[in-house]
């Protein structure tokens, strides 16, 4: 679970850094990359279904270790439970050991028992020919009368009868009794071999009870594990409880980036269109600035001109001046004409006169003229001068409204440039838990890496273990079946007919060729 939670995390600030690092791109860049943003937007959607789809494939792996992780757990417990029957069957195989030398010790009793008993039986028999040697030399010398001897001849038939009868019976005993020796034999040398087995299985089992020392031991690592585990479980539930609450703060966090995102998206798109719409208004502002230009430098030569004009006009009406002057004068010098005319009306001269104010008549009237022409010129010139004065007015406004919106602007690149550090802030505290999380997830697998080596371990002190007490239990079995066969020869030889030791005193006494063929046979 932690692993998943990390790389949820990993993929998350991956996601939160691209995102920064498309955000905080330079935003003056020619007309010709408008149209990356979106191209970018859309590979980031890209990245971030491919990031959903790892984290998909990390939560399966996560469940695939966690079963793995309950299978193990179940091992561990069932290996607890074989080891809790090994120690059971160890006990029984000590009780069967117990059992086992107490049914050897009473073997070897009954054995020296059957040597007791035969070693009389074999003193017996080799005092058997000085014995009937001495009753024949005995009934010799004591010189019975013939009734006598017939009697005792009838109880001496009667006797050997009954000995004929022990006769066919002794060589059953000697040959049980051979039977019997060998049997013991065997036995003492089953006993031996027993006692050898029983030997190697005291070494065995002392290897084995020093293995189940060792794998107490182990057990007793294993309970501390088993403690550790707990801690880890402990831990695991209190990771599961955090990451549950990160990924539930993941969530959210992914929704709000997705809002963000989308909003960073919308706020992205309108920034760029009002980019290419100020891009496109500076452009228009560049050309209008080119036109004023032009139009300042003709209206610079418009006021060079209106300046001349004004020269000019102030000449003209200097000049209208002295001719208002002149005009006076000539008025004067009419009316002097006019008072001469009319004294000298009969004088000669006054067509010569005439002539003269026709023509000055005439430079007046072109005076008047040239001087309508100059006052409609000049009001011309006052009327584009104003015009020039209103529009570059216009133009002012106009370029301060466009200033006020370039701040504006400017506002916002500032705010989003804010947001964007505030972003970058957090990435790179994320970045750092991150960092820490890939820390703990490194560790965790080290601890995780040493429990299965334990495990294994375990593992294979269990299997040889195993197979130790399979040997064992083999021998043991061995065993039983061998001392099976000596418990029922043992009943076998309790359950047969027991001797009467009258009657094999009586054999031995009165039939020394049995003990010949006895001694033979020894």
């Amino acid at each position: 679970m932690k692993d998943k939670k990390t790389l949820i995390l990993i993929v998350f600030a991956a996601c939160v850094i691209l995102i920064l690092l498309f955000l905080s791109r330079p935003a003056s860049k020619d007309k010709g990359q408008a149209g990356l943003p979106d191209a970018g937007f859309q590979e980031l959607k890209t990245e971030n279904v491919k990031t959903k789809d790892l984290v998909k494939s990390f939560t399966r792996m996560n469940y695939f270790l966690k079963k793995n992780l309950e299978v193990k757990e179940q091992e561990l417990l069932r290996q607890k439970k074989e080891n809790e029957n090994l120690q059971v069957e160890l006990k029984g195989l000590s009780l069967e050991k117990e059992s086992l030398s107490r049914e050897l010790i009473s073997a070897k009793a009954n054995l020296s028992a059957l040597q007791e008993l035969t070693q009389p039986i074999k003193r017996k028999f080799e005092g058997l020919e000085n014995t009937f040697e001495g009753i024949r030399g005995s009934l010799a010398a004591l010189g019975f009368s013939p009734a006598k001897e017939k009697e005792l001849k009838k109880q001496l038939t009667s006797l050997k009868k009954e000995l004929d009868s022990i006769d066919q019976q002794i060589p059953r005993l000697i040959k049980e009794n051979k039977n019997y020796q060998q049997q013991a034999r065997a036995l003492e040398e089953l006993v031996n071999q027993k006692d050898a087995k029983i030997e190697d299985l005291d070494l065995e089992l002392n290897q084995v009870l020093g293995k189940l020392k060792d794998f107490e031991k182990a057990i007793g690592s294993g309970q501390a594990l088993e403690k550790r585990l707990e801690e880890s479980r402990k831990r695991n539930e209190s990771f599961k409880e955090q990451l549950g609450d990160r990924e539930s703060r993941i969530e959210s966090l992914e929704n709000k980036l997705e809002e963000e995102l989308a909003k960073k998206a919308g706020e992205l798109n309108m920034l760029i269109q009002a980019k290419a719409s100020i891009e496109q208004e500076v452009d228009q502002f560049r050309q209008r600035n080119i036109l004023l230009e032009k139009e300042l430098e003709q209206h610079n030569l418009n006021l060079k001109e209106l300046n001349q004009l004004k020269k000019d006009n102030f000449i003209l009406e200097q000049g209208l001046e002295n001719l208002k002057g002149k005009n006076e004068v000539l008025g004067s010098r009419i009316l002097n004409l006019k008072e001469q005319l009319q004294t000298e009306r009969e004088d000669k001269t006054i067509s010569s006169l005439k002539e003269v104010n026709q023509e000055l008549k005439q430079r007046v009237d072109s005076t008047q003229a040239e001087l309508e022409r100059l006052y409609s010129d000049y009001e011309g010139l006052k009327g584009e001068y104003k015009n020039i004065k209103d529009n570059m007015a216009e133009y002012e406004i106009e370029l301060a409204r466009r200033a006020d919106r370039i701040l504006r602007f400017q506002d916002k690149l500032e705010v989003a440039e804010d947001k964007i550090e505030k972003l970058e802030k957090e990435t790179s505290q994320r970045r750092g838990e991150s960092a820490g999380l890939r820390k703990k997830y490194v560790s965790r697998q080290f601890e995780n890496e040493a429990l299965r080596n334990q495990l294994s371990r375990y593992k294979q002190n269990l299997s040889q273990l195993q197979a130790q007490i399979s040997q064992a239990s083999e021998a043991n079995t061995a065993l039983q079946g061998k001392l099976q066969e000596i418990s029922k020869i043992l009943k076998t030889r309790e359950q047969s007919e027991p001797l009467d030791t009258d009657t094999r005193k009586v054999a031995v006494e009165l039939i020394p060729e049995i003990s010949r063929e006895v001694g033979d046979e020894e």
